[in-house]
């Protein structure tokens, strides 16, 4: 029978606190750390219970060494996806599915708490055989309740409202649950997690990250440190979401205004974005750091934490960085701005213009929304959050780059 959430305190039976919990948010890198501040809000609601976390490996790595998650169970996705498409890996791969299943119902959680709300996080759901698996009624704004059947595998649903609202919050509403409906507790001793930085960074990754700025940042500013601090910029997106990306020419010209006001800029980027990076920061009039490889999510937020800004497109390693403590300027084009809204636990401002297009993303042809976003309303929003005045506008160096590739 459905348990629908309710404001203030719970109308059921307040169950007795479980002793094992699972967690279920499987994919993707931005939506897994979007559920951090939730789970870590969970924790603090059960402070003695074990908690784990079922993910799929290519988010994994966000969570590795994270304080208040006790264990991390990780699926091999691309190794079963790739061992099922040939029937002669394919059985030895049903085994090894069918293990790892076994594995997790031996492991006897009292809870589940599934975050995702879709099909594949419900089976997972069900086979740990817990009593209890809390989710999200279906329904809700576009669909932001659960989906594909998830509700047959819970037995206990919060609702989601009809109203746009941002992931953050979707996360939130089932970790109140917990607390209100489950637990029996009142709304207004809800739980919630700190602002600033939630993603951990092992001592060694940092280290090593603080290594490069010092070999790498003193030469190319010329042997002295910048005024103003480093400031990164992320322009690129996953090849899927390439629709998501803003004009490469014109975090070139943002990047170097920040420059002529004394900022030392650090290009990251992504698999298969280092060409593309490397295109932007050879057309500018000034010097710009190009990041190493990031061989995992931790090295990424280790750059971002040395930064007073991240400038960026709407994606996982923006979420990566306000996760970290860094504020953001988020560039948004097509993508909902309330819905994938930075967290709130960190300064941030999202620069969108609203063109009155409806178009179906990711097969955008006009890219109106980003044509009608300058460089200029960029560099007012980061330096609004740097607390450096706005100016007339893009520094000299900056519109002659501008200028420059018009007329080329």
């Amino acid at each position: 029978m459905s348990e629908r959430s309710m404001p203030g305190r719970s109308r059921h039976m307040a169950l007795r606190a479980p002793e094992r919990v699972l967690v279920i948010r499987l994919s993707a890198i931005g939506d897994v750390v979007r559920t951090l501040p939730a789970v870590i809000a969970l924790r603090r609601a059960l402070p003695d219970a074990h908690l784990a976390w079922l993910v799929e490996e290519g988010a994994a790595e966000a969570l590795a060494g994270h304080p208040d998650i006790d264990t991390l169970w990780i699926i091999p996705r691309r190794r079963w996806r790739d061992g099922l498409r040939s029937w002669r890996t394919a059985p030895a791969t049903l085994r090894d599915m069918i293990a790892f299943a076994r594995r997790l119902r031996a492991a006897r959680f009292d809870w589940v708490v599934d975050f995702h709300g879709i099909l594949k996080s419900g089976l997972w759901a069900m086979a740990t055989g817990a009593p209890l698996r809390a989710g999200y009624e279906a329904g809700g704004n576009r669909g932001w309740g659960s989906r594909e059947g998830n509700r047959l595998f819970t037995n206990r649903r919060a609702a989601v409202p009809m109203r746009r609202i941002s992931r953050f919050d979707r996360n939130a509403i089932l970790a109140r649950f917990v607390w209100t409906e489950l637990l029996g507790r009142d709304a207004s001793t809800c739980p919630v997690a700190p602002g600033g930085s939630l993603l951990p960074v092992a001592s060694s990754v940092q280290a090593e990250i603080d290594r490069w700025l010092e070999a790498t940042a003193p030469e190319a500013s010329g042997g002295d440190p910048p005024s103003g601090g480093y400031v990164a910029v992320h322009p690129g997106s996953s090849e899927s979401t390439a629709y998501k990306r803003w004009f490469p020419e014109r975090y070139g010209d943002v990047a170097d205004a920040l420059i002529e006001r004394g900022f030392r800029v650090i290009f990251t980027w992504g698999p298969g974005e280092k060409a593309s990076v490397e295109s932007i920061v050879s057309a500018m009039m000034h010097p710009a750091l190009i990041a190493p490889e990031t061989p995992s999510l931790q090295h990424l937020g280790a750059i971002f934490r040395r930064c007073r800004l991240l400038i960026g497109n709407d994606t996982g390693p923006m979420h990566i960085a306000a996760l970290s403590g860094t504020p953001v300027v988020a560039v948004f084009g097509p993508t909902d701005a309330i819905e994938n809204a930075p967290y709130a636990g960190v300064p941030s401002i999202v620069v969108r213009k609203d063109v009155g297009c409806r178009c179906p993303k990711r097969r955008c042809l006009t890219r109106a929304c980003f044509e009608a976003v300058d460089a200029k309303d960029v560099l007012d929003a980061a330096l609004g959050i740097l607390g450096e005045p706005s100016g007339a506008g893009l520094c000299s160096a900056s519109r002659a780059a501008g200028e420059r590739r018009t007329h080329e």
